[in-house]
């Protein structure tokens, strides 16, 4: 089999999936190489070998590493130009694809993070009342100051989704549409319970536009094709270490 000329670094739940699903929308055919979390979800140390960062998505094409999702997805919509995306940036995608990560990730990450950080800290041995006090105290502070200032990001994009059908303000889907979509459906889909709360609030004319993208068959396509490469990929510590847990659930049950 001949390798594709796009290998996409994926790390399961991470901004990677958007640089799937435009390869789809796009009809280019790509290899996949699975990196995997940490137990304490962090991305693991593998991409260190790709990227200098150790960050996803990366993507190696034509002999280079392309890091930074707007990067990636600027060349990727450039080189393969498509008659259903912009193979350039109109100016409202460039502004949604700059106010995704500057303006709205900017407060869900650093929350995010928070969170994880806060279950580290407490894992550990020793803490007294007033140390595990603080460290809550703390991330509540965090998970209040972001939904603060989120809530007035979602309601610009509320208001824009509102008079227009995508973020690039045209018929076609776009590099503002592409990066938009993580942050927006991590809100609607990223819940770790089903049932859970949502931790931020969408509009309607945003729920609308998240369901319509992932709608898409492209998107589905990409969801698929996820899927199918983490499960396959799986080192086999991984699985034995699923089927373990998976018997003591049964126990308890």
């Amino acid at each position: 089999m001949n390798k594709a000329r796009v290998l996409v670094h994926h790390l399961q739940n991470s901004r990677s999936a958007r640089v799937l699903w435009a390869l789809e929308e796009l009809g280019e055919p790509y290899d996949v190489r699975v990196h995997y979390r940490t137990k304490g979800w962090f991305a693991g140390s593998s991409l260190r070998d790709v990227s200098p960062l150790g960050k996803s998505p990366a993507v190696q094409m034509d002999g280079k590493t392309l890091t930074e999702s707007a990067a990636i997805l600027g060349t990727l919509l450039r080189t393969f130009p498509s008659p259903s995306t912009e193979n350039e940036p109109s100016p409202n995608s460039l502004f949604w694809s700059h106010f995704s990560e500057g303006s709205l990730m900017l407060y869900l990450q650093p929350a995010r993070f928070a969170t994880l950080g806060m279950r580290q800290i407490l894992k550990e041995d020793g803490l007294n009342r007033d140390t595990t006090k603080g460290v809550k105290m703390m991330n509540d502070w965090f998970q209040n100051w972001a939904r603060e200032h989120a809530t007035g990001a979602l309601g610009e994009a509320e208001t824009w989704l509102a008079g227009h059908e995508l973020f690039s303000g045209s018929d076609k889907l776009g590099l503002g549409d592409f990066m938009m979509f993580f942050p927006l459906n991590s809100i609607a889909h990223g819940r770790a319970r089903p049932n859970a709360p949502r931790l931020y609030q969408l509009g309607p004319a945003t729920d609308a536009w998240v369901e319509r993208m992932r709608a898409r068959p492209a998107f589905q396509a990409a969801l698929a094709r996820m899927k199918e490469e983490e499960e396959g990929q799986k080192p086999a510590e991984m699985r034995e270490a699923e089927a373990r847990k998976r018997a003591e659930e049964a126990t308890i049950w």
